[in-house]
């Protein structure tokens, strides 16, 4: 909230609005050089108010009890920790653009755990940079990889053990099908805060494991995962939901 108990912000805002909007042709020409002067100078009382009131800091949440940081970098902190309680790792560097290298190896790996392809050894027998950062993802942030180096059925990261427990017990108590667009959807939603990308390589470590139990199916018909993604399940670098919403996984 910007407590403007003295309303000096609403006064300014009110006169960098008559200034800029409602002085017609004649008032312009008849007032000229002291328009923008006043108004430059009705800007910069304007900002400068509104950076004293965000200073005093007066927070309102959807949370039942208050926030208890002051300074906004913490308050921020303390709202994405409520907000997502069980936070989905993915300490996946160089994802400062969409089109970066980065990007290019999380369809990589992405792309070779839907194909069954993927093990330790073949992460180990990649380049440097894109070996890094599936070491660091897949290995030591989510220990996905059993003693023999293959993907297990349940990686030791409790939060990733969670989501892939939720996924199986869907698939046996539920409609014993997921959708695969609606299950990327759900996890980058509260509680666990996955993105596109996170998510993605995340089905397909649920995948590589379960190739040979699952059937594939779009649009009510069984598809092999090959053609899968040789039709085209990504847009750009990641996966395309509006393709998946018509693509079920059946156990």
């Amino acid at each position: 909230l910007l407590p403007d108990e003295q309303g000096l912000l609403g006064q300014y805002m009110a006169e960098l609005a008559i200034l800029g909007e409602a002085l017609d042709e004649q008032d312009k020409a008849r007032f000229g050089n002291l328009v923008g002067a006043h108004q430059q100078k009705c800007l910069n009382l304007f900002l400068s108010n509104l950076e004293a009131l965000i200073k005093s800091r007066h927070y309102v949440t959807g949370f039942a009890s208050p926030i208890e940081a002051t300074r906004l970098s913490p308050v921020c902190s303390e709202i994405f920790e409520r907000t997502y309680p069980k936070a989905f790792s993915f300490p996946f560097d160089g994802f400062s653009t969409a089109k970066g290298n980065a990007a290019d190896t999380c369809l990589q790996l992405t792309t070779d755990l839907f194909r069954g392809v993927l093990d330790y050894q073949a992460i180990l027998a990649k380049p440097t940079k894109d070996k890094n950062r599936a070491v660091q993802v897949l290995k030591e942030s989510w220990q996905i990889f059993g003693r023999d180096g293959t993907v297990a059925r349940k990686p030791s990261n409790n939060i990733v053990k969670a989501i892939i427990n939720e996924w199986e017990d869907h698939l046996k108590k539920g409609s014993n099908r997921l959708n695969m667009a609606e299950t990327v959807r759900k996890i980058c939603f509260p509680l666990y805060g996955a993105n596109i990308a996170s998510a993605g390589l995340l089905l397909g470590v649920f995948l590589v494991s379960r190739i040979e139990e699952l059937t594939i199916m779009r649009d009510g018909q069984s598809i092999d995962i090959t053609k899968l993604l040789n039709d085209g399940i990504f847009r750009g670098k990641y996966l395309d939901l509006a393709k998946l919403n018509h693509v079920d996984l059946i156990k």
